[in-house]
């Protein structure tokens, strides 16, 4: 909501009520990825120990996932991966946070790897 500028139902009776915030809206994206990725791999030169894709080892989206059960992680995995393609996006254009390729690189690889091509318009 604080993320798209009048809130996520623009065009809806609530427009302008919500105003548009990078720093709220971080926090919010990141208590929903947190409940999949509790921490976040160390932070490497990219050109040293990479992986086939570019980027440092960890950086997908299955590791350092929270020990759940099946049904919790599949409830979690759109969720988890819209919110992380956010905080990629957010990243990759410095919107609230200090601009970071790496960073955003990281968010949009879990992104990717969990809902393949995202279909929001926004991201």
């Amino acid at each position: 909501m604080y993320y798209v500028p009048g809130g996520i139902t623009s065009g809806a009776e609530g427009v302008g009520s919500v105003t548009q915030d990078f720093v709220k809206a971080r926090k919010y994206f990141l208590k929903v990825v947190r409940a999949m990725w509790p921490t976040d791999p160390p932070l490497i030169n990219i050109g040293a120990h990479g992986v086939g894709d570019g980027l440092p080892e960890g950086f997908g989206a299955k590791t350092g996932v929270k020990p759940m059960n099946q049904d919790a992680e599949a409830s979690l995995q759109g969720p988890a991966g819209i919110a992380a393609g956010f905080l990629g996006r957010m990243y990759l254009r410095g919107e609230g946070v200090d601009q970071d390729y790496l960073v955003a690189r990281m968010w949009l690889k879990r992104a990717s790897d969990l809902v393949g091509h995202l279909r929001d318009p926004l991201i």
